[in-house]
């Protein structure tokens, strides 16, 4: 992405403490809004690699235009409501999570190789109460860096009721036919209550049956979202 200004630091949730704690951008305020900055956490990609690029954290938080990248944990979407409009975000493990309400529309999502499995998203909602939910509308999910064929996946979830949709997406053959993960192969899946959904995605390989996720029978709505009031703020 093309933008004039960078803001880069690297510092891992290990050594500052918290995800938050690492994040080069910690919007800590309602009504912000950010036009056609970088945000870069160049900590790296060995072990305990948690290093934050942006940190949500209040309500009414719109980034135009904004590419945020890191390895592990890219974008904290922590607390509140957030819109994001052409944005690019890169990573390669869990690099959108949290437990906000977000929409993401007409970006880019590059996933890196990771050394293991690569998943994109890791919501954390955790009730059936809990508004949360990540809405990825009109986005292109791409290879970068090398990142290998079938070697990510769209989502695992960090809570049990973790709510994450792609609609209108253009989704490379990086994504494994599967899909979607369990939080841990072998115990601790978190999938009991999961919505995982798909609706009107191009995919480069014909999915198989996903065991998580599933198709929709109609788009979700931005206002289901951010509520009836997203124009005034968006």
């Amino acid at each position: 992405m093309s933008n004039t200004v960078t803001i880069k630091a690297s510092l891992s949730a290990e050594k500052a403490g918290s995800d938050a704690q690492s994040s080069v951008l910690w919007v800590k305020k309602h009504d912000f809004a950010m036009y056609n900055i970088n945000v870069v956490n160049g900590f790296g990609t060995g072990t305990n690699t948690q290093a934050v690029a942006l940190t949500v954290h209040g309500l009414r938080q719109a980034y135009y235009s904004c590419s945020f990248t890191s390895f592990q944990d890219t974008l904290y979407a922590h607390i509140g409501l957030a819109y994001f409009s052409g944005c690019n975000i890169e990573g390669a493990v869990d690099f959108i999570f949290g437990d906000a309400r977000a929409w993401f529309e007409r970006g880019t999502i590059g996933v890196k190789q990771a050394h293991s499995i690569a998943t994109i998203t890791a919501n954390k909602r955790s009730t059936a109460n809990d508004s949360s939910a990540f809405i990825f509308d009109q986005v292109s999910i791409v290879p970068i860096d090398g990142a290998q064929l079938h070697s990510a996946y769209l989502g695992r979830p960090w809570a049990s009721y973790a709510r994450v949709v792609f609609q209108f997406c253009n989704i490379s053959n990086v994504i494994n036919p599967a899909g979607w993960l369990a939080w841990n192969l072998t115990s601790d899946s978190r999938t009991d209550h999961v919505e995982f959904g798909e609706y009107e995605n191009i995919e480069e390989v014909s999915s198989i049956k996903r065991r998580y996720g599933k198709q929709l029978a109609a788009k979700i709505e931005i206002t289901d979202v951010l509520g009836t009031d997203y124009q005034t703020w968006t």
